[in-house]
């Protein structure tokens, strides 16, 4: 028969070494998530990738209501909503409501600009029933020093973006 011992060392934490630990990591988070949505290559490529998916979005929704739709730039360069050709919101796929993106109310996007709207003469970007753009567009968004291009073909609609870090494709989806 064993002797029974009895434990004098205690197992797991005390609720204030877990408060210790969890204070660590809400300090580091503080500094390191601004940080991190602070570089250009996080914060504009985010937004140009995003704008491209939207002009894209645009486009499919086209085709698929059988009515022209477009993107209007907000006047200040602030961002963008798509509607349809009568003015009728284009839901947001993700998340509901209507499809309007404000960048100086999203965290992500704060500090981020529409520029230059180059190609158009009014800022719209216009495509119709069959999803055919109408209008051949360079759009630069632009955040502290850098800038990023999303070009847009007439006819084909198809997407390029000039300036990212790390490449990006097209896929026409």
């Amino acid at each position: 028969m064993r002797p029974v011992r009895c434990a004098d060392k205690r197992a797991g934490f005390t609720l204030f070494e877990l408060a210790i630990a969890l204070m660590l990591i809400t300090v580091t988070s503080v500094i390191a998530i601004p940080a991190y949505y602070s570089r250009p290559a996080i914060t504009l490529d985010s937004a140009s990738r995003l704008l491209a998916r939207d002009l894209r979005y645009c486009q499919n929704e086209a085709v698929m209501r059988g009515t022209s739709t477009r993107a209007i730039f907000e006047e200040f360069g602030d961002g963008y909503k798509l509607e349809t050709a009568r003015s009728m919101p284009l839901p947001n796929p993700v998340g509901g409501g209507n499809l309007v993106r404000v960048y100086s109310r999203n965290a992500t996007f704060e500090g981020v600009r529409i520029t230059t709207i180059a190609g158009i003469s009014v800022p719209v970007v216009r495509f119709d029933r069959d999803g055919f753009c109408l209008d051949e567009a360079r759009i630069e968004l632009h955040y502290k020093d850098e800038v990023r291009t999303v070009h847009i073909d007439q006819g084909s609609g198809l997407l390029t973006i000039h300036g990212l870090d790390s490449p990006w494709a097209d896929n026409g989806l």
